[in-house]
């Protein structure tokens, strides 16, 4: 994969779309959310100026298991079939599954995960310089590293130098300290 590339898509804006449900089962709504990234594309957002993230944090990763954040990418994925990037959002406590996320994100034709610090459980920069490097091994796509104060501990200059060092690694947004 050409990293520089994936870097260069990156221009633009990042689009965090939500996940619809309905009422009162709580079922997605994949439509709606095909709608949502439809909307996008209907109103300028093109691959020169766009990137959409699928079930990031406003996108309820949280509170969905692990084939229903990849049945909310995939929808993304083929609605917006190439017109813009697409990242899956990949947070997670674990690192099996950061690289389950990545591989199924890869395995659908996204362009990006994006990852986070662990949250819940305390962690050293250098766990988290691992986590991403896991990510990162397990799958051929770009990685978008998201760290601020409201989701996990500040991250140095020092250790946000060594994530982009990660061939995959496209973007890094991280609160410093």
């Amino acid at each position: 994969m050409d990293f520089n590339l994936l870097k260069k898509r990156l221009e633009g804006c990042y689009i965090t779309l939500p996940t619809f449900f309905k009422d009162p089962e709580l079922e997605f709504d994949l439509e709606a959310t095909r709608k949502a990234a439809r909307f996008q594309l209907e109103n300028g957002m093109t691959e020169k100026y766009a990137t959409l993230l699928a079930g990031g944090a406003a996108g309820d990763f949280s509170t969905m298991t692990f084939d229903e954040r990849v049945k909310v990418a995939a929808a993304v994925v083929e609605e917006v079939a190439g017109r813009v990037p697409v990242a899956m959002g990949a947070q997670t406590t674990s690192t099996m599954e950061v690289k389950r996320l990545a591989k199924a994100a890869a395995s659908l034709g996204a362009d990006f995960i994006q990852v986070s610090c662990p949250f819940y459980f305390p962690h050293t920069e250098e766990d988290f310089y691992a986590f991403v490097a896991e990510a990162a091994a397990a799958a051929d796509i770009g990685i978008i590293i998201y760290n601020t104060f409201w989701t996990a501990s500040a991250i140095s200059f020092n250790t946000v130098d060594r994530l982009v060092s990660i061939p995959n690694v496209a973007m890094a947004r991280c609160s410093g300290r």
